[in-house]
């Protein structure tokens, strides 16, 4: 339990981090400033921020089918999990067969007829 808290509290602070150094750059790079730096930065970010949100997926994957679900939702709320189980169940096979059929209502809702 307390290896996951430590995990899921460092990646959060890498997460937060990378979006504050995005919002720099953005800043910067609107303003001219330090333009080349700022370059850099986007294919650092570029090349590292999916491995940190990946890794913050697979725990979250990992804490939502563990013993310690009760625990973890009492410290970080339940968000987390709910985000995690509206994931895992669109990638569910009988939801993604019924993707295309659910897009086409919901169009035909926007517009009255298909």
């Amino acid at each position: 339990m307390e290896r996951f808290r430590d995990a899921r509290l460092d990646v959060k602070k890498e997460i937060e981090y990378m979006v504050f150094q995005e919002e720099i750059i953005y800043i910067r790079h609107l303003c001219g400033i330090d333009y080349e730096y700022s370059l850099e930065e986007v294919e650092i970010q570029d090349r590292e921020e999916p491995c940190v949100y990946a890794l913050r997926d697979e725990c979250n994957r990992i804490a939502a089918v563990s013993g310690y679900r009760e625990e973890l939702e009492k410290e970080f709320g339940k968000r987390i999990f709910e985000h995690i189980d509206q994931h895992r169940a669109a990638e569910n096979a009988d939801s993604i067969r019924l993707q295309p059929e659910e897009a086409a209502i919901q169009k035909m809702d926007g517009k009255g007829q298909m």
